[in-house]
């Protein structure tokens, strides 16, 4: 206690505070399009693989007087103040169990499709900390029915996320889901053959366990930043990751494959474009293609 009254600096617990992220006063729409989300919705099937999720997970490190709002905006401007479970799953502050400064919303998108139709949509969202407030706006989401069609040439990866990414998001405790449809390819698998053997007495070659790893490559179309560092720096590092590929002419048929990503390839950039291609290498999670002697 003496000493500590002689120290000009204590240890304390520190939080970070919301900022606003910095945008340029020019307009790139001469040069390319913005990229809007494709999210599908099945009115008459309730599965999956037919329909798409967004969630928004928001930190609200002011637990005294902080403070959140959610809204679907549509394009004609309806605006819909997500409060609730109506249109997907609300997490208010202090309902994530350990997480008491995070707070977010799980959307379904089936559930808009039905209740306020298909459509462009974006989300406004009020963050307030220390009577600071921060609005930010999302990208556009073209929700759209599902078919085959309309779901070609995508890419959804799925991601459930706990624990701490270090210069990230604490997730801990909160198996968090995350959802994205992408412009892409996923497939084009490669198996490789891993084997373990050893020599007898008579030097002949004896196999004690052969095992096949199946591979896959994740390809993307040319994705901005905001795309495609979030998949990067977040989901690729999440406990688990399933993708499913929707290319009708894919070599194989790929449904919620949980697999392990292995490699980040050089990006393909070009001039004129803040857009980048992608190539990323996963495994399956699951190895049990196993022969032992």
């Amino acid at each position: 206690m003496e000493q500590t009254e002689f120290a000009t600096k204590m240890a304390t617990a520190s939080i970070a505070i919301p900022q606003e992220v910095p945008t340029l006063d020019f307009c790139f729409c001469d040069y390319e399009c913005d990229f809007e989300e494709l999210v599908l919705a099945d009115l008459a099937d309730n599965s999956s693989y037919k329909n798409d999720r967004t969630s928004f997970l928001l930190d609200v490190p002011d637990t005294g007087a902080g403070s959140f709002a959610i809204r679907l905006i549509a394009a004609n401007g309806t605006t819909t103040n997500l409060v609730d479970n109506t249109y997907g799953t609300y997490f208010g502050l202090s309902t994530i169990a350990g997480q008491p400064t995070k707070a977010g919303y799980l959307i379904e998108w089936q559930k808009v499709a039905t209740l306020l139709g298909f459509g462009v949509y974006y989300f406004e969202v009020d963050n307030t900390n220390f009577t600071n407030t921060i609005t930010t706006t999302s990208r556009k989401f073209r929700l759209t029915p599902y078919s085959e069609t309309n779901a070609d040439g995508t890419v959804k990866i799925e991601t459930i996320h706990n624990g701490c990414i270090e210069g990230g998001v604490d997730y801990t405790g909160m198996n968090w889901i995350r959802s994205i449809r992408i412009p892409g390819i996923f497939g084009k698998p490669t198996f490789r053959l891993e084997t373990d053997n050893y020599f007898d007495t008579q030097n002949n070659k004896t196999q004690i366990r052969d095992q096949i790893v199946h591979e896959y490559t994740l390809q993307t179309e040319r994705l901005p930043s905001s795309v495609m560092a979030p998949i990067i720096n977040d989901k690729i590092l999440a406990n688990q990751i399933f993708i499913t590929d929707y290319n009708l002419f894919n070599f194989e048929d790929i449904r919620q494959k949980e697999v392990i990503a292995t490699e980040i390839a050089e990006p393909s950039y070009a001039s004129k474009s803040r857009k980048a291609s992608f190539e990323i290498s996963f495994e399956e999670k699951l190895q049990n293609t196993i022969k032992r002697n």
